[in-house]
């Protein structure tokens, strides 16, 4: 009888863990892994951006002419961006990442201000290291296009299995919920040149 019940038992549980698998468990708990690995690479790059736009305000703080209101702006919108914390739980939170691209936008927006304006000053241009980061804001721009692209990517897939049956009553049940979608503002590449 001991013997029985420890089958019926053991058969149990291979039923439930195969319906489990039916039903998209291991699919959220991959897409989960996902979004947390293209989430923290995508703030990564942020961060990279934001010590790039720090270099270049220093690096044109020692020019003796630049153009100062557009360099405070930069600094501003620079000083926005970093205010907020750029932490993955970032990513889940509608309201707060939409605080956060608004932020990042200013500082696009600001930056590309900036670069315009130092494009007419041909000493700047000629100077290696403005060069230099130019390249580096290029790069890393780049980088942010790719990545962010990735991540919505796996935005997407998750939030289909979010709402397909049968893996919608999976989600109901433990709680897994939509995602808010990531829209990136990055200028063209063009940037460095």
């Amino acid at each position: 009888m001991k013997h029985t019940l420890r089958r019926l038992i053991n058969l149990s549980m291979v039923l439930v863990l195969l319906s489990l698998g039916a039903c998209g468990y291991k699919k959220f708990e991959n897409d989960s892994a996902q979004l947390k690995t293209t989430g923290a690479e995508l703030l990564i790059e942020y961060q990279r951006r934001t010590a790039v736009v720090t270099n270049l305000l220093n690096l044109l703080k020692a020019q003796q002419n630049f153009d100062e209101p557009k360099w405070t702006a930069v600094m501003e919108a620079r000083d926005k961006a970093m205010a907020i914390d750029a932490v993955p739980d970032l990513l889940n939170d509608a309201q707060k990442l939409e605080k956060y691209q608004q932020a990042q936008s200013d500082l696009t927006s600001a930056v590309t201000q900036l670069l315009a304006v130092s494009e007419n000053n041909a000493e700047l241009r000629a100077h290696p290291t403005f060069i230099d980061v130019q390249a580096q804001l290029a790069s890393v721009d780049n980088r942010i296009q790719i990545t962010s692209e990735r991540y919505v990517k796996v935005v997407q897939d998750y939030n289909a299995t979010v709402q397909t049956f049968p893996s919608n009553i999976t989600a109901y049940v433990l709680g897994y919920k939509e995602r808010p979608y990531f829209t990136v503002d990055v200028p063209s590449p063009d940037r460095a040149k």
